[in-house]
């Protein structure tokens, strides 16, 4: 018995968003960045990973709207070209991004791991089956950080993609 879904897996209102609260900064931050005339570094960055998120959030499918959120979070937390230690790398960035203390952090990066072994087994054999739940955790973790990087103080006033790099490196060595 086969099982199939269609359309994307959460209903989603842009005008219900826009009525929440504490959304409000994060919408005009968005705003700015795509109205801006040309969008480099940092800005580029967000874009890109808002735009991966959303390809995701609408995807029928459980397996590519996982890719895509992995898409959007590698493109967020790994902004430079390097790809070497890519998973150990993403683990510990949205850690100490997303972590408040170093239970939160500890648990987030095993999150990471779990959830990078479910794309790794999608992207190298195409054959793994993507859980509501896996989706979810995903999901959740790639739209917390996307806030998180446009509301966080010090992040805001970043302009490029090697700023964002270099204040990761300075929490992780902290």
């Amino acid at each position: 018995m086969s099982y199939s879904r269609e359309g994307p897996s959460q209903l989603f209102s842009l005008k219900r968003l826009r009525g929440v609260a504490i959304l409000r900064p994060t919408f005009r931050r968005v705003h700015r960045l795509m109205r801006a005339e040309s969008h480099s570094g940092l800005a580029a960055v967000l874009l890109a990973s808002i735009q991966w998120a959303g390809r995701a959030s609408v995807e029928p499918k459980r397996e590519q709207a996982f890719l895509l959120f992995a898409i959007a979070l590698e493109t967020l937390i790994l902004p430079e070209s390097d790809s070497q230690e890519l998973t150990y790398r993403l683990r510990v960035r949205v850690a100490h991004l997303l972590g408040k203390d170093r239970s939160r952090r500890a648990e987030l990066s095993s999150t990471i791991r779990d959830l990078y072994k479910i794309r790794s087994k999608i992207v190298h054999s195409g054959s793994y089956q993507v859980t509501d739940e896996t989706l979810g955790q995903l999901r959740s973790i790639v739209k917390r950080a996307i806030l998180r990087v446009l509301l966080h103080r010090t992040i805001r006033q970043f302009q490029t993609a090697n700023d964002l790099a270099s204040w990761f490196e300075a929490r992780v060595l902290h």
